[in-house]
């Protein structure tokens, strides 16, 4: 599974909403939410530094202290 945003503008999708919904609807936690992120970004195109870059940021996140 790979969420995603194709047109915020015009369906009023968010990505942080589309994450919400899949913790709610499938009771995910945030190992598995961690993880549908990496998923997302292994099937792009983008080059190696902007997926390291991005892994990093899901691996912060993930460590972050919840508020």
């Amino acid at each position: 599974v790979a969420l995603g945003a194709d047109d915020p503008l015009l369906f009023g999708s968010r990505l942080a909403g589309q994450y919400a919904t899949m913790r709610a609807a499938h009771d995910l936690d945030d190992a598995r939410l961690a993880e549908l992120a990496r998923m997302s970004f292994r099937a792009s195109r983008a080059p190696k530094d902007v997926l390291d870059r991005a892994f990093t940021d899901i691996d912060a996140w993930l460590s972050a202290p919840s508020p």
